[in-house]
């Protein structure tokens, strides 16, 4: 009796499961979502017309279904995705899918997402570096190019394979240039008599204040920066009745101590030029010569090398320096803007001794540290911005944009721009989705042919790439842990010479210099800055032999 009991009981249970395994197919999709959310668990753990797991814990046993079942009820997911918990359990339970080339690329665009079990592939990096650990500024190749091959590379003595053949050339056309703006034709005089009832600023920003002046006028204004002690963020604080444009502008750049001329239709905002030069007041250098006289002539002998190497001599519109050696002093006569460069150089070397010695000019700018203005300026630079103007907008519009999310200022020299064929009413397109600024600015102004230089650290100029090869700025290098016994500074210098090419200096025919203070053991270089980074690249790799 109490086997016919457990028959009776067993036959009960075949029928269930064989009307659950023969449900409805209008629940096939349910049975199959079940089945993606608990794979490790036989279809028994699901209930018809219930798309949840069953609450009972107790192991069931497999009932006997035709595998082709099984993989139908996979096959047959619902149209609406999964969430599948990534692990092994889930994973081994769903059965994949045979191994197609198709099958097998799209595989490879995803990484492992842990260890590969059978050795076949390594493990992936944390994060591809994008740069040796031991370069801070590899980041920064795409903001002022490359540094080109290696020259200091020791080549490897075992044989390498052969080349491949290079490929041929490209037939596809040349990329079209970008769309110019119509020129504009300006009658400077004309626009510089325009009546303006009023002009109020409360503390508007220099930049600003310029834009708003060339807006009103159509005339383009360009800062030729750096012009110390104003810089683009002087505030102007200005208040006039009736007035003309160019009285505006006059009156106000006063107050900042800034003038302006007129160049090729343009404006120029700059330090005024007395003619003849007038040279700054004696500067008191004794604490770089220690009052000998040689150093003394030594150190003006090294501003003039590097600080603008052209513009000093004997000729019509050079300067000089003069030397008081009773009062250790030099007499700076040139240009305003040479003199201003040549007040950073000596600030430079006081900061560049050990310890630093004390300014002597009483301006605060980030020009006068010896870390480099890419150094300087390298975070904001790599601030991530998000910023969409997918439609053609005024350039100047998304530089003002881009600036106030970075907290970088971005001029444009319009001066330089104009022989590319741009003035401010050209436009361009940006769509940036966390992108660094370096890269934002790239992808705005490679299209435009145009590029960027850095002013300082918070303020970035827009030229051509011309301008920016050829425009040469002052660097100093603290190179004290390169000097010894062995490697003087003369062989430091024979050494970057030879690895930067010859003509690249003055001697060869080019513009640049390079010179070695020995009491500050820093290396002052005068370069456009895809050279300084040049140079900044194999002092790296000087310091890692």
């Amino acid at each position: 009796m109490a086997g016919s009991v457990v028959l009776g009981i067993g036959l009960a249970l075949a029928a269930v499961c064989a009307v659950i395994l023969l449900w409805q197919p209008g629940q096939k999709n349910t049975t199959s979502a079940a089945v993606g959310k608990s794979a490790s668990k036989s279809s028994q753990d699901v209930k018809p017309g219930n798309a949840g797991p069953n609450n009972n814990t107790e192991p069931q046993a497999e009932p006997s279904v035709p595998p082709a079942n099984k993989t139908d009820s996979v096959v047959a997911a619902p149209e609406a995705p999964l969430s599948v918990p990534a692990t092994a359990a889930y994973q081994d339970a769903i059965p994949t899918a045979p191994k197609t080339a198709e099958n097998t690329k799209t595989a490879q665009t995803v990484p492992p997402t842990g260890d590969d079990p059978l050795g076949l592939t390594k493990n992936p990096t944390t994060s591809a570096p994008v740069m040796p650990a031991d370069d801070p500024l590899a980041k920064f190749d795409r903001i002022i190019g490359p540094t080109g091959d290696d020259p200091l590379a020791v080549k490897p003595s075992s044989p390498t394979a052969a080349s491949p053949p290079p490929p041929p050339a490209d037939a596809a056309p040349p990329r079209p240039a970008a769309p110019r703006p119509p020129p504009r034709e300006i009658d400077v005089a004309k626009c510089l008599a325009i009546q303006l009832l009023g002009i109020e600023s409360t503390g508007t920003t220099l930049a600003e204040f310029v834009q708003t002046m060339s807006d009103l006028s159509t005339i383009p204004i360009t800062l030729d920066v750096p012009f110390l002690p104003a810089t683009p963020e002087s505030p102007i604080v200005f208040k006039t009745g009736s007035t003309t444009v160019e009285k505006t502008l006059k009156d106000a750049l006063a107050t900042v101590k800034l003038d302006f001329v007129v160049s090729d239709n343009q404006i120029i905002v700059r330090r005024p030029e007395p003619s003849p030069f007038v040279p700054l007041s004696p500067q008191d250098v004794r604490e770089l010569t220690s009052d000998d006289e040689q150093q003394l002539n030594d150190l003006a002998e090294l501003l003039q090398a590097v600080v603008e190497p052209g513009a000093w001599g004997d000729g019509e519109g050079q300067g000089s320096i003069a030397v008081n050696a009773a009062k250790a002093t030099l007499v700076i006569r040139n240009r305003r803007a040479v003199q201003f460069q040549t007040l950073i150089a000596l600030e430079k070397l006081r900061a560049a001794r050990t310890p630093p010695l004390p300014r002597k000019t009483p301006v605060e700018t980030t020009l006068f540290q010896v870390d480099s203005r890419l150094k300087q300026a390298g975070p904001k630079l790599l601030k991530p911005l998000l910023l969409n103007y997918s439609q053609p907008t005024r350039l100047v519009t998304i530089l003002e944009k881009l600036g106030e999310a970075s907290g970088m200022r971005i001029l444009v020299d319009w001066r330089d721009v104009a022989a590319a064929g741009w003035n401010p009413s050209g436009e361009g397109t940006l769509v940036t989705n966390n992108q660094p600024l370096a890269d934002a600015l790239e992808s705005l102004l490679t299209p435009l042919d145009l590029t960027f230089r850095i002013i300082d650290a918070q303020t970035l100029q827009v030229v051509t790439p011309a301008r920016m090869n050829e425009q040469a700025e002052l660097e100093v290098y603290r190179v004290k842990d390169l000097i010894g016994k062995d490697a003087p500074g003369d062989v430091l210098l024979a050494k970057l010479r030879t690895a930067m090419d010859e003509e690249t200096f003055v001697a060869g025919g080019g513009n640049g210099e390079l010179r070695y203070d020995p009491t500050g053991q820093c290396l002052l270089a005068w370069l456009p800055q895809p050279r300084q980074r040049e140079l900044e690249a194999i002092l790296v790799k000087l310091r890692e032999k």
